[in-house]
């Protein structure tokens, strides 16, 4: 019923859709009524679209497909019993937005250090003060925070590319 409403209103099944148009589908009366009669939160659906879509992205994929569209509306009726892979999507999606938000507050606390330290050499050279060790000790602070944001990144991405040895389909 749904492939049929998409098709007869523009809708390739073929193609991807974009974040917009799946925005855009589930506040038409139609598509909200067979999306909830199979059991789903429509407004959930529609608030979770950033995350969707942020996953799909990183994917490297152009949007999401029929198939995936209708695979994600049978895997969010409320009926179904959260199993170990989705739990473990869920500490994979929360585990990269903790990452993300501290590698900006690591770059924002260093843009602003690489300012601060702009503006005291010009102020020291202004007044005639040579900084000379604490000028390489903050280059080795500001090294050792890349570094340090680096380490981070690799181990996430080790984290989601090893296996805890957990069975993903077992039920929770």
């Amino acid at each position: 019923e749904l492939r049929g409403w998409m098709e007869s209103h523009g809708y390739k099944s073929d193609t991807s859709i974009s974040k917009q148009q799946f925005q855009r589908l589930l506040v038409e009366p139609q598509v909200t009524r067979i999306v909830s009669e199979v059991g789903v939160d429509v407004l959930l659906l529609l608030d979770m679209a950033e995350t969707i879509f942020e996953d799909i992205h990183r994917s490297g994929a152009p949007g999401l497909t029929f198939e995936d569209f209708a695979g994600l509306i049978l895997d969010m009726r409320g009926n179904n019993v959260a199993k170990v892979k989705d739990v473990k999507e869920q500490f994979r999606l929360i585990k990269f937005a903790v990452v993300e938000s501290m590698g900006n507050a690591v770059n924002k606390v260093n843009t602003d250090i690489y300012n601060l330290r702009t503006e005291l050499r010009a102020i020291s050279a202004h007044i005639g003060v040579d900084l000379g060790d604490f000028s390489d000790q903050a280059d080795d602070a500001e090294n050792l925070s890349q570094s340090s944001r680096e380490d981070s990144q690799l181990s996430l991405i080790d984290a989601d590319t090893g296996d805890s040895g957990e069975n993903s389909q077992g039920e929770m």
